[in-house]
């Protein structure tokens, strides 16, 4: 049995499911956010899971928006995360049923544009 490899990601990632809102970076400006939900989470990427599309293609883009909730933040070195994404990977999960939509799984890298808001402390009155 062979071992997976040295770990090369420069970010930890973090088991996390929280909210995940993406669109197409297009130059066509009326497509919506559409929803899914992260599976894991880090500086450099996430992974998610969305019923939303019928169809992503790796190495396509997408403008990306995480929010983090408050009762998830804690000790979370960041509360927003909002810009530009590669896609990485996409695998089509199993359907529940024949009525259920398409379930993707999408990997993502984040680009140098993301903006990041760090959660700010509670400030007493």
């Amino acid at each position: 049995m062979q071992g997976q490899g040295p770990e090369r990601r420069r970010h930890r990632r973090i088991d996390l499911t929280v909210p995940i809102l993406t669109k197409p970076n297009t130059e066509v400006e009326t497509q919506e956010f559409k929803g899914g939900v992260t599976k894991n989470l880090s500086l450099a990427g996430a992974l998610f899971e969305t019923g939303q599309y019928q169809l992503l293609s790796p190495d396509g883009l997408l403008t990306v928006s995480i929010s983090i909730p408050r009762e998830k933040a804690r000790g979370f070195p960041f509360s927003r995360l909002a810009g530009r994404a590669r896609i990485v990977r996409v695998n089509e999960l199993a359907k529940l049923d024949d009525q259920s939509p398409k379930l993707l799984e999408v990997a993502l890298e984040f680009g140098k544009d993301l903006t990041v808001l760090t959660a700010a402390p509670d400030i007493g009155d």
